[in-house]
């Protein structure tokens, strides 16, 4: 799983034909910041300024991504940093397309829909051509700081339907620590063709989360732990978080290096906030349930013709009986399988994703993990920790209105501290 999330700085530099020591691994990159500051809102965005990189280097931005070298996109953005492009232009990777979050990952920012709502499908269509991207493009995305902003065009782009999409593990930094060089500049890619198609991601609303907290699945909080708390609120109407909701400040994703945590231990993180436990000992009982205790094992009654429904309980043999060839949807759940079937129209449809609060069924789980959503102050740092998840093999929401849009309805209740 974590190969379809995360690419490392050695294997982009493979991919765009860039010989590592061609750069101080010393040298600061632009843009780069302390991913605990990032959640607390206080990075500093001021960083050196990078040496250019050879021309002959750089792998361009423009060329068929599914022949060659991947689309990069460079989606430096941290709350209250308005600097993203004039650190682009500093220094970026070779062929990277600058990225704005503000006005390309996001529509417009309303309290009734939050700070950063997930942007239309005609408008991300017309941004993702702009980058470059074509049918069957391999994408990569950096930042920074860690991931938590290019985690918002990683999601995105899943959601409207790209398949190869990676997150560079550590950002700018692991490229410049590994002697890669940066080029200065502005790069226009050749306009791409993709067709978005909604859908790609399960998303909850505001209902959704309230139900997941509530009791019907997880709902993760990926703000800082202060925030989560209500003692500090820089932005947002209100302090606290949603009740039932669990702190999982994104930074805990991360290791000292700003590189997501290795797999065991990422692992070990969400168990111990209810998420991707092992699955209940019921089969171990089973096989070790000696003969003759029907108490805890009454199918396994060894009278019963093998086949034949218990004596007494008519009602619910048909239910249990597999009836469903493999591969086919249950009886009883038809609404999944259209959702399955990627509609293909030229034009993009504006309608929000057939998969609003399908976290609920946890399609992309094993037995036993619960259904999972997160949230953060706007929707942004919270696909972080949906790529996470990812890397592990969980599935989760994102609620892109996250804090920003539940803080502003005066219907919701709040709460604070643990």
């Amino acid at each position: 799983m974590r190969q379809h999330v995360l690419i490392d700085a050695a294997e982009l530099a493979a991919d765009l034909q860039v010989a590592p020591g061609s750069a101080d691994p010393a040298q600061a990159a632009p843009g780069s910041a302390d991913p605990a500051q990032v959640a607390a809102g206080s990075a500093d965005p001021a960083q050196a300024a990078p040496e250019s990189a050879d021309p002959a280097q750089a792998a361009a931005g423009s060329a068929d991504p599914a022949e060659g070298a991947p689309v990069l996109l460079d989606v430096r953005w941290a709350l209250g940093m308005t600097d993203g492009a004039a650190q682009y232009q500093a220094g970026h990777i070779p062929g990277a397309v600058y990225v704005d979050l503000e006005t390309e990952l996001a529509a417009a920012a309303s309290p009734a829909a939050g700070r950063h709502p997930l942007p239309s499908a005609a408008a991300f269509q017309e941004a993702a051509r702009r980058w470059g991207i074509r049918e069957g493009s391999r994408v990569v995305v950096y930042d920074g700081v860690g991931g938590t902003s290019a985690a918002r065009a990683w999601w995105l782009l899943r959601y409207f339907g790209a398949d190869d999409v990676r997150v560079l593990d550590g950002g700018l930094a692991a490229w410049t620590g590994a002697g890669l060089a940066l080029e200065t500049g502005e790069v226009t890619a050749e306009p791409g063709d993709v067709v978005v198609r909604p859908g790609g991601m399960p998303v909850l609303d505001a209902d959704d989360a309230a139900a997941l907290a509530a009791g019907d699945g997880v709902l993760l909080d990926a703000r800082a732990a202060e925030r989560y708390r209500g003692e500090v609120e820089p932005v947002d109407p209100q302090a606290g978080h949603i009740p039932g909701a669990v702190s999982a400040p994104t930074t805990g994703n991360l290791d000292e290096t700003g590189r997501f945590l290795d797999d065991a231990r990422l692992r070990e993180r969400f168990a111990e906030l209810g998420i991707g436990r092992a699955p209940t000992a019921a089969p171990e009982t089973r096989e070790t349930t000696p003969a003759g205790a029907p108490e805890t094992a009454p199918d396994a009654t060894p009278e019963t013709t093998p086949g034949a429904a218990p004596a007494g309980a008519p009602e619910t043999a048909p239910e249990a009986t597999p009836a469903a060839a493999p591969g086919t949807a249950p009886a009883g759940a038809p609404e999944t399988a259209p959702e399955a079937t990627p509609a293909a129209p030229e034009t993009a449809p504006e309608a929000s994703s057939p998969r609003t609060g399908s976290a609920a069924e946890s399609p992309g789980n094993q037995a036993g993990t619960p259904a999972v959503g997160v949230y953060c102050g706007s929707g942004v740092t919270a696909s972080h920790e949906v790529a996470a998840l990812a890397a592990i093999g969980i599935e989760a929401a994102l609620y892109p209105g996250s804090w920003s849009q539940w803080s502003n309805d005066p219907t919701r209740e709040t709460a604070t501290a643990p």
